[in-house]
Formats: C-alpha cells, sequence, structure tokens
C-alpha cells in the first residue's frame, strides 16, 4: 500500500500508539501544574491540590531577597509527591561566632499526597507535611482542594502552623525534633483559610495570584525588622501585602521559568527542571484495554444515523475515552474531530487514540479523519490520515520503517 507524503509526519509518531496497551493513569486530568518558590506542587507560597505525575523528578532553584530556596521534588508513587530542600536566608549569619560559615541555612523535607483525584463535578483534594523533621523552621500542615474551571485552576484550604500564619515560637521550643512533634501532635492549633488561583493564558504562559496567611515576622528565624526572633538586628523592610502574582513561563517540556512579586514589596525568579522516567516507573499502571463496538452496534445503530446525530455519538464515545473539550464536525465522507488531551502524556498517543475510537464507530462511507488537538480552545496539532492508512497501521501491515521510506 502507498504512503503518502500527507500523512507521513503524523503517522510514524501514532503508529505505537494504536498498538499501545499501557498508558499511565495520571494523578489529575491536567499535567500543567506549576511550582511554589518552595519547590513543590503549587501557586507561590501556598500549595495546590496538584501533584506531580509518578516517577517524575523536578530540580529548582528559586531567589526572591532574602530567602533562596534550592532541591529536589519527587514522585516516586500515583498521588505522592516527596520534596528535599534548604533554605538560605541572605544577611542572617548561621553562626555568630563563625563568619566562615555564612548565611543561615536550614534543611526541610515536606510531603503531599493526593488523596481525590479531580472529576467533573469534585475537585482535587490533597494533604500535605511541610518541614516534617529536624528545626521545623517553616513547619505547617495543610488540607487543600483545587478545580479548573475553564482555563483556571481556582485553589482553597487550609493550614496550621506557618502556612496557618501562626507563631512557631509557642511549638516544642527548643527541641530538636520540633518538626516532627509538630506534624504528629493532636492539637489542631489555630488554622486558618488561603487561596489563589492560576490562569492559563496559552500552552506556556500562566499568570498566578494567591493570598498568602505566612506572617514573616513570626518565623524562628526572620530577617524582617519586626521579627520577633531576637535573633540578630535584621535589616529588610517588613512585608507591606499579604497578596503575592507570579509569571510563569515554559521554555521547553523540561525548563519552567517563573518571575515573582510578593510580601508588596520582594522580586523573584524561579527555574524548575522537571523529568520523567518513563510510563510504569516503580509501580505497575493497570492495562487501558480499547474499547470495542460489536458489529451489529456499528450497522444497527451508528450505520442509521444522519450527520448530526452520528457527530453527537461519536463525540460521546471520544468524551468518554477521557478527552475533553470534544467537538465533532461531518461533511460527506470526511470527519472533523476536535478534543483536549488530559489523558496521555503524550500528545500523539491522545491523537491516536482519538484516531482508533473514530475509526471503531464511524460507518464505512467516511474514509479521512482529521483531528485537531486544542489548548485553551485553540488548535495546537492538526492532522490527516486516510482511514485505510488508520486501518493499516491498527493491524500492523504498515511498520514504522515504511513508513519512514
Amino acid at each position: 500500500m502507498k504512503i503518502t507524503q500527507k500523512i507521513l509526519y503524523v503517522s510514524l509518531a501514532v503508529t505505537t500508539t494504536l498498538l499501545a496497551e499501557s498508558p499511565v493513569p495520571p494523578n489529575q486530568e491536567y499535567h500543567d501544574y506549576s511550582t511554589m518558590v518552595s519547590g513543590k506542587t503549587g501557586l507561590i507560597e501556598n500549595p495546590t491540590a496538584r501533584v506531580m505525575d509518578d516517577w517524575t523528578i523536578r530540580p529548582f532553584y528559586y531567589y526572591g531577597s532574602p530567602f533562596l530556596y534550592y532541591g529536589l521534588a519527587f514522585s516516586p508513587l500515583p498521588r505522592l509527591e516527596l520534596e528535599g530542600r534548604f533554605t538560605e536566608i541572605k544577611g542572617i549569619p548561621g553562626f555568630l561566632n563563625n563568619n566562615g560559615y555564612g548565611n543561615y541555612k536550614d534543611k526541610a523535607f515536606d510531603f503531599k499526597y493526593l488523596l481525590v483525584k479531580e472529576d467533573d463535578v469534585v475537585p482535587a483534594i490533597a494533604v500535605g507535611v511541610d518541614d516534617m523533621q529536624g528545626t521545623g523552621l517553616y513547619s505547617s500542615r495543610y488540607i487543600v482542594a483545587t478545580k479548573r474551571a475553564y482555563q483556571i485552576d481556582w485553589t482553597v484550604g487550609i493550614a496550621q502552623g506557618r502556612l496557618g500564619g501562626e507563631d512557631l515560637h509557642k511549638y516544642f521550643p527548643g527541641a530538636p525534633d520540633a518538626g516532627l512533634k509538630f506534624w504528629t501532635q493532636a492539637s489542631l492549633g489555630n488554622p486558618k483559610p488561603f487561596v489563589g488561583f492560576e490562569a492559563f493564558l496559552t500552552k506556556d504562559i500562566s499568570v498566578k495570584c494567591e493570598y498568602s496567611q505566612i506572617n514573616y515576622l513570626y518565623d524562628k528565624v526572620s530577617p524582617f525588622m519586626g521579627g520577633t526572633n531576637g535573633y540578630i538586628p535584621a535589616t529588610y523592610k517588613d512585608p507591606t501585602s499579604k497578596i503575592n502574582t507570579a509569571v510563569k513561563y515554559s521554555l521547553g517540556d523540561h525548563v519552567d521559568m517563573q518571575f515573582v512579586y510578593e510580601r508588596g514589596n520582594s522580586y523573584g525568579v524561579q527555574f524548575s527542571f522537571p523529568i520523567g522516567f518513563g510510563d510504569e516507573g516503580l509501580y505497575k499502571h493497570p492495562v487501558d484495554t480499547k474499547w470495542r463496538a460489536k458489529p451489529e452496534e456499528k450497522e444497527n445503530y451508528f450505520g442509521k444515523m444522519d450527520d448530526k446525530n452520528l457527530s453527537y455519538a461519536i463525540g460521546k464515545e471520544v468524551a468518554a475515552e477521557k478527552f475533553g473539550n470534544v467537538d465533532v464536525a461531518i461533511n460527506q465522507n470526511k470527519i472533523w474531530v476536535g478534543f483536549e488531551n488530559g489523558k496521555y502524556n503524550s500528545d500523539t498517543k491522545a491523537i491516536g487514540r482519538v484516531m482508533d475510537t473514530i475509526d471503531e464507530v464511524a460507518p464505512e462511507r467516511i474514509d479521512t479523519i482529521y483531528t485537531a488537538l486544542k489548548q485553551s480552545g485553540k488548535d495546537l496539532i492538526v492532522a490527516r490520515m486516510d482511514r485505510s492508512d488508520v486501518r493499516a497501521i491498527k493491524d500492523g501491515y504498515v511498520s514504522s520503517d515504511e513508513i519512514q521510506k
């Protein structure tokens, strides 16, 4: 069979997709989550209920005077996100009698678990603990919910500890394991709510805004003049606002950059580097079997519909495969299907799955398939294939080598 040039660019990409049976079940429908200044998945200072896809790591670096954060977030299992990080506070010496040590430094270990995955009605819900061992410089406990509405992620949560605006001096003062004691205690203290949103303007650009309850003057080691630590005469001006904003820009699949304005008087910049290590990771994912229509269904149901009802029925089948914002148009022997991919890490895998679904139910008179992968309502990738070529790939009659010829 002749492979025409018009399908060359997409056929090679979707060949393995049409044959594959084991995609990754995502932790959430959306994969455009971003990073807090402290490295976790979230807004700026506030976390969200988003977590990284499992078996992903994300090194990060942030500087916003006087704070410097750097470390590594990683997700070894579905729903679970862990982070190890260092905090450096500019202008505050680590030891009063040792100038060679430099600025004050603290290490922390954070934990977040996705309790509930988002669906059409229920938001994603996660619980987390920050700085769960050691000095407990930034210890917090929280529960948070996030819901996507159109192109905006809305987040609301409630937190105890630093994220809740509490004075951590009152919790286990002087204890070397204050972080552990804090998050294992039974007392709920005085938790407070936090809110924020991230609006996705394009595939690569988003803006973030939040209301943070953090009271930096209560920090155990505060670099601000009004701080309560009495540790050293700080020189930084006190925060003037609890509203923080940021702009995130993706430089590629593995590099994100964001510019931050927080506390009413501080600018910062962050770089993060998300890296995935394959579909399976450490966890054997369940097989994502392909739905197959019975011959009588094709003939007696789909085959007898007019174009309007057929468009609606095929749209339902594509949406049932967990693709969003589906629209379908049919003109004589051609079909156009637009959709958003919230299911697969690979867009070409999503295109292949949609083409497979169309071929499964469309009447035989449909011989040309167009698919449009959308983002924020705009077409990103448009692919066209003859239906005979789709079937040839599915049936194994066309190999990757043949497609490249």
